[in-house]
This record gives structure tokens, C-alpha cells and sequence, in this order.
């Protein structure tokens, strides 16, 4: 069964809580404000739920709390220009908590310098992302589409989404969100 909260309920933070304890579903995908929502008004959680957190950065305080009170946590991240997530990591300990993961498969990601060059594992730059689901840029704003969706000169004839996010990679192939440029 799907519930489908309407917006009116995500709005009113007592009445969320009173949806979730009723229902106890098994899987929720939120943005990490709302999911801070419901532990603000005291929401105990669900042992048997698998909880994806994306669209915003999951504060290393927030994880903690959602690992304690969920059965599986996903972090999740994929700006809108790229229409679907990018990355999922399975969030296992407080570790995992800054890691947005590993690229999926259909996501080119590069983490680069100020000169558009690649940079080694550790290094912080900025996340650019490609790939067959990145957007042909803003609706009626081509300064600001020429701006971030610039060609990905590493790989020709495609384009790339300069993200703003500073980022870098770990050694197992994850990356780990820093912040904003």
C-alpha cells in the first residue's frame, strides 16, 4: 500500500507524526527538514523502516538520529538539473553520515579545481555532474544556463552541471559533501 501524504498534513507537524504513528510505514523518502520535523515534535521512529534523506544535506546530528530510529538509512543527493539522484549511500554508522556515496551508474561525476582540472582522492573541489539525465539547462535563463552547463571536457560532445557543492573523494570511491561554494 502507497500513502500519499498531502501537503496540508507535511505542513502540520503534529498531525504528520500522527499519520506516521498510525500507519508505521515501511518506507519513506524526505527531504532532512521534514525529517527533523518529525523528530522536533517527537516522532519515536519505526525499527522496521527504510528511510531515504535527499534533496538537502543530511547534518551529521540529524544521521545520528535517524540511525537510532530507522531500520535502514539512505543518504541521497541529486540537485534538480539532474532530474534523479546521483548518488545513494547506505548509512551503516555515524561514519557514513557525511558520505552522499558512490556515483550511479547513470551519473558522470567529477570533482574539480578552480581550473576545471581534476583532483586526486582527498582533495576538495567542486562537483560537476553529467550524464543521460542532466537537463538542457534553466527555462528562459541562458546567461545562467551558459554559466553552470558548461562541456565537460572529459567527455566530448556532452555537457556537465557545475553543482556549487564542494566535495571530495574518499578512498573506497565515496564522496563526502563538504558544503557550498
Amino acid at each position: 500500500t502507497i500513502l500519499i501524504a498531502s501537503p496540508e498534513t507535511t505542513r502540520e507537524p503534529y498531525h504528520f507524526k500522527e499519520l506516521m504513528n498510525k500507519y508505521r510505514p515501511t518506507f519513506m523518502d524526505a527531504a532532512p527538514s521534514l525529517w527533523q520535523t518529525l523528530i522536533d515534535v517527537g516522532w519515536n521512529g519505526n525499527q522496521e523502516m527504510t528511510a531515504i534523506s535527499g534533496g538537502e544535506v543530511l547534518s551529521f546530528a540529524l544521521g545520528r538520529e535517524l540511525l537510532q530510529k530507522t531500520k535502514v538509512l539512505w543518504n541521497a543527493y541529486g540537485p534538480t538539473e539532474v532530474t534523479v539522484g546521483c548518488t545513494m549511500k547506505l548509512i551503516e554508522d555515524e561514519e557514513d553520515i557525511l558520505s552522499i556515496g558512490k556515483p550511479l551508474k547513470h551519473a558522470d561525476m567529477f570533482v574539480l579545481d578552480k581550473n576545471n582540472h581534476l583532483v586526486p582522492v582527498g582533495i576538495d573541489g567542486e562537483l560537476c555532474v553529467g550524464g543521460n539525465t542532466l537537463s538542457n539547462g534553466y527555462l528562459n535563463l541562458p546567461e545562467l544556463t551558459k554559466e553552470r552547463f558548461v562541456a565537460n571536457p572529459y567527455k566530448p560532445s556532452s555537457k556537465m552541471y557545475k553543482t556549487g557543492d564542494v566535495v571530495r573523494w574518499l578512498e573506497n570511491g565515496d564522496i563526502r559533501f563538504i558544503g557550498r561554494k
